[in-house]
This record gives C-alpha cells, structure tokens and sequence, in this order.
C-alpha cells in the first residue's frame, strides 16, 4: 500500500532559535474513521440486531464516521493547501531577488563603461 504521508522536502529544517518545522502532515486518523465506517456498513448490511445493538446504529455510525473522515480531509487538504501557498510565496521571493541581483549586478556592470552603454557584442561588460 503507498504512503499516504505528504512529504515536505522543501522547507528548511528548525535549528535552536528558530520557527519549528510544521507538522507532517498524515492521512491516519481519515484512514481510521473510514475503516471504522467501513465495519459499521458491514453491520448494516448484515441487518442484525442484538440486545444493545442494531444495525440501524450501525447504519447511523457509518454515517457518523464518513463525515468524521471528511472533515478530516478537509482539514488536512487546508493544511497541505496552505503550505503550498508558502511554498509559492517563497519562490517567487527567492526568484524576485535574484532578478533584482541581476538587474543590479547588470546596472553596475553598464556604469562601469565610460559612455555607459552595452558592449557592441551584446554581452555584458
């Protein structure tokens, strides 16, 4: 069975000082409530009822555990949704910066030229 771990290799480890790594995040606790849920429905459809027990409650858990495992995922999907975001914004700094370094390191390259224009082979300076 694949992992169901979403994997964040990306994001810098926490040394001492700094803001701990999120926690990773996992599919277990959906995965629980869904085999749970999977064993109220075989209660169900077994149509039993026993003293304490029937399988309209069993009908009613499943029910119950489906939207526990949905909101689970929802909350993990959330989760994963905003760490992409970060992950997002931090690229498009990172690539911001070096445009900038470029731009500059170019810029000081041209003024370095005594008329300040591009060399006649169009490669810089």
């Amino acid at each position: 069975m694949p992992t169901t771990d979403v994997d964040t290799p990306n994001l810098p480890a926490a040394t001492s000082g700094s803001v701990p790594a999120p926690r990773r995040l996992c599919l277990d606790e959906a995965r629980s409530h869904l085999a749970a849920a999977d064993d109220a429905l075989d209660g169900w459809y077994a149509r039993q009822t026993i003293e304490g027990h029937t399988y309209v409650g069993d009908g009613h858990e499943a029910i119950r555990l489906v939207d526990a495992a949905t909101r689970e995922l929802y909350r993990v999907r959330a989760a994963l949704v905003g760490e992409i975001r970060d992950d997002e914004d931090g690229r498009a700094d990172r690539a911001d910066r070096m445009i900038a370094e470029f731009k500059a390191r170019r810029a000081s390259d041209l003024s370095g030229r005594p008329d300040g224009a591009a060399p006649q082979d169009g490669r810089a300076a």
